[in-house]
């Protein structure tokens, strides 16, 4: 009955789906229409106890903005991805999307080490399968830095956070050197069964090598980042001057993820991460920032940045313009209008099932097949 209210105020009045939706969006765990899932739901559970027994600890994150009027970060969600409690704030001042509450370092780590995949993907039996599903990422990392003219003064790759190292194996299969560094020693393994550098990290990135890459790929890993401007300066200290990082977070407005996943990004905010969503603008003035050269950005949230030869370390202080200023307003309305379509408008997939149960149970299924196959 919504959507049918919605067609006919539009078609009257020009009404928007955005009028329709308040905040907060997921409230109750039906509202996040989740399919019963025993292999994650052991994490899930192990998750909560910790966090609820004080075993992992947690404190109130701010913006990278600087914004500190508590007025301007709005509730958009009390639940991530998965139904476990998280306070989901949009920053009213820049657009950004983060997490309410982020875990010390010590609580991050063991995350990382004992629940995080588990969640994430499945557990460890699925790590070839997640090994093979990182391998296009990898070609398509590639081809934007063939695009962008740089792949050849890259010999050396370095990827934190690489889960199985299949971002890396297609630089490895093109003879660059790798090394791979992430917390689940499980999945590290099978990177190092395919003839790849693969090191576990500990509480903090001691273990990560003093020897400087051509190319530092973070794929999907700032958005963990718990004190966001202090590591990656940190990280870009370790790329040999004037070489390369290939960075890449979760975009807000990234229509091929969207096209994938119904309900993107509204339906997938994740517990792991501080910063939910990015946009390429913020990016582009976050990453000046650091003094860095961008050499390709896309709103996928996916850049390849330079460090100059006489880069000097440094740790910004509040990243924000005023030209930003407009971006909260369009955010807004963009998730709004994201999540009206995720309630009321037809899933394909959900539609899929839908009929071929309706054929299965009058009958047709089978034949409707034997007809198709003729």
């Amino acid at each position: 009955m919504t959507y049918l209210n919605y067609m006919a105020k539009r078609l009257f009045y020009g009404a928007k789906k955005a009028e329709f939706v308040k905040y907060p969006f997921f409230v109750k765990p039906a509202d996040l229409k989740l399919h019963e899932d025993s292999v994650r739901q052991p994490g899930i559970m192990r998750l909560i106890s910790k966090i609820e027994s004080g075993t992992y600890k947690r404190s109130r994150s701010g913006c990278l903005c600087g914004n500190s009027d508590v007025r301007l970060d709005e509730v958009i969600s009390r639940l991530e991805m998965h139904a476990i409690n998280l306070e989901v704030l949009l920053c009213r001042k820049c657009g950004l999307i983060r997490s309410a509450d982020v875990f010390d370092a010590q609580s991050n780590a063991g995350y990382y080490r004992h629940e995080y995949r588990e969640i994430l993907s499945g557990g460890r039996n699925v790590v070839e399968e997640f090994f093979a599903s990182q391998l296009d990422r990898g070609t398509s990392f590639i081809d934007i830095l063939n695009r962008s003219r740089v792949i050849q003064e890259i010999e050396s790759v370095v990827e934190i956070g690489c889960g199985s190292g299949g971002v890396l194996y297609p630089f490895h299969s093109m003879g660059k050197k790798v090394s791979g560094y992430d917390y689940d020693n499980d999945y590290l393994e099978y990177g190092r069964s395919k003839g790849m550098e693969m090191v576990c990290l500990g509480e903090n990135s001691s273990s990560i090598p003093q020897t400087a890459p051509d190319l530092l790929i973070l794929s999907h890993v700032v958005e963990h980042f718990l004190e966001p401007k202090r590591e990656l300066t940190e990280h870009i200290e370790r790329v040999k001057p004037g070489k390369y990082l290939l960075i890449e977070v979760p975009g807000v407005f990234c229509s091929s993820t969207k096209g994938k996943l119904h309900g993107y990004p509204v339906r997938y905010f994740q517990f792991a991460h501080v910063i939910q969503f990015f946009y390429r603008e913020y990016l582009e003035i976050f990453y000046k920032a650091f003094g860095l050269e961008i050499i390709y950005g896309d709103e996928t949230a996916t850049f390849v940045l330079k460090k100059p030869l006489h880069w000097q370390p440094i740790v910004p202080g509040d990243i924000f313009s005023d030209e930003l200023s407009r971006y909260p307003a369009l955010i807004d309305a963009y998730l709004k209008e994201t999540f009206f379509d995720y309630c009321y408008r037809p899933d394909r997939e959900n539609m899929i099932w839908f009929c071929t149960a309706m054929l299965e149970r009058i009958g047709l299924r089978r034949t409707i097949k034997k007809l198709l196959h003729r």
